[in-house]
């Protein structure tokens, strides 16, 4: 605000000082044509000693630095009188006709009254009374400007340092200070600014609890998911081995039990002899795919072999049960440190494509496929069924599921690839390696022997 005054001032000055200039200039000027056209006059008159005595009087005021009669010889009377301003600028020169009536006198040379008049003095004054304004106009403007500075900063600016000091309260979640008295508009933005607070305040404390409680439920979702694996993995190593112990071996015993009767209907039937021996080898078929589906629903190859082993056992079992081409492909790097919790992981999510595959893709040819870089072990299950329906991209299937919580739980992410122009679905499981998740060496008891 001062600075700004300042320039006021400034501008006002060069103002005022040009205008008093000028008006100086003005009336020197026109002090000059008042006096010459009175002696002018008085010379008309021929009344020498009146003239004589009005020069000297005139002479003798402030003012005036020079009055003279010329008779040089003049160039045109009739542009006379005429005003100049001096080279220096400090006099105004003023020259009038002196022209006697043919009537009166003999013709004679023209003549001419040159009057110089002082203008140094009027723009001096000037000068002195522009810089004096200027003076007290700076003056009024530095203890207005102070005595502005003292009130803003006792009823303003530590008003509004109060505001300031709680508007980064509010950020920094500090209780707000004292509140502001009065009613002007300070006053108000502090109010307005406490309410916010309040509700800000109040919201966070709900966000909150919100998420404790969001969070709560996604322990406890994630708390059953890991309960359904669980039961999943028991019920299918329960399965597994009652067919293993008990259907498997009931049909071993039936099938002893018709070759024994081979011999005997050889003898006695011998048209059901044929009917006997296929009977015979269908239990055997069904005997190899109990057996097969058993080792699938507990695979202790990945134990005892390893998870090559084990996934190459997957494909063979596969083909055998479904039917199909099932195929596997590997480029033998598998991680040696491939924690056992993550190996069997990854063992079920296979299992389940490939019978997704042959099920409901009624594909024919299903490609399990590991690879392995610096970064990331990938499984990969590509089949030739039908593509997977866009509304599928994100399943909630419970078998799609329990996949995606498999891979989640070993720090590994299940994606999905549709590729209409070949009409093959991939499926593809990617786990991050250096290094591996360490709640995976926590629950494990040993690595797979790869």
């Amino acid at each position: 605000m001062l600075v700004s005054g300042l320039i006021l001032i400034l501008t006002e000055t060069a103002l005022f000082l040009a205008f008093h200039e000028h008006r100086a200039l003005d009336d020197t000027q026109q002090r000059a044509l008042r006096d010459g056209n009175r002696l002018v006059r008085l010379f008309s008159q021929i009344d020498s000693g009146t003239f004589d005595q009005e020069v000297e009087s005139t002479r003798a005021e402030k003012g005036v630095n020079r009055i003279a009669i010329e008779t040089e010889e003049l160039r045109d009377a009739a542009q006379l009188p005429d005003l100049a301003r001096s080279p220096d600028g400090g006099e105004v020169i003023a020259h009038f006709a002196l022209v006697i009536p043919a009537d009166k006198t003999p013709a004679t040379k023209p003549q001419r009254l040159s009057l110089h008049l002082d203008l140094a003095g009027p723009l001096s004054e000037a000068r002195a009374i522009a810089k004096t304004q200027a003076l007290v106009t700076a003056t009024v403007l530095s203890i207005g400007t102070m005595l502005l500075w003292v009130v803003l900063d006792t009823t303003v600016a530590k008003r509004a340092e109060t505001i300031m000091a709680g508007a980064r309260a509010m950020t920094s979640g500090k209780p707000l200070g004292l509140e502001l008295g009065g009613d002007d508009e300070l006053a108000q933005i502090d109010r307005a600014l406490r309410a916010a607070h309040a509700t800000i305040h109040q919201q966070a404390a709900d966000l909150q609890a919100r998420a404790g409680l969001l969070a709560e439920k996604n322990q406890e979702r994630s708390r059953l998911q890991q309960e359904i694996i669980h039961i999943s993995e028991r019920e299918q190593q329960r399965i597994g081995h009652d067919l293993h112990d008990d259907v498997c071996q009931r049909l071993a015993a039936v099938r002893m039990k018709i070759q024994d009767h081979e011999e005997k209907l050889a003898e006695t039937a011998p048209s059901l002899l044929k009917d006997a021996g296929g009977i015979a080898s269908d239990l055997a078929d069904a005997i190899h795919i109990t057996r097969t589906l058993a080792r699938g629903l507990s695979p202790v190859a990945i134990e005892s072999g390893g998870f090559d082993v084990a996934m190459r056992a997957l494909a063979r079992g596969s083909s055998a049960v479904f039917k199909i081409d099932c195929r596997f492909e590997s480029d033998d790097q598998t991680p040696a440190d491939l924690p056992q919790s993550t190996a069997h992981q990854f063992y079920r999510i296979a299992q389940e494509c490939i019978s997704n595959a042959a099920r409901h893709a009624r594909s024919q040819q299903v490609t399990l496929s590991l690879q392995t870089n610096s970064e990331q072990f990938i499984m990969r299950i590509i089949n030739d069924g039908a593509p997977m329906p866009t509304d599928r991209a994100n399943p909630d299937g419970m078998g799609m599921s329990i996949m995606r919580h498999r891979a989640e739980s070993v720090g590994a992410v299940i994606e999905y690839e549709t590729r209409p122009s070949d009409a093959a679905t991939a499926v593809r499981c990617v786990l991050a390696l250096h290094p591996l998740r360490p709640t995976d060496h926590q629950h494990h008891e040993h690595p797979t022997a790869i």
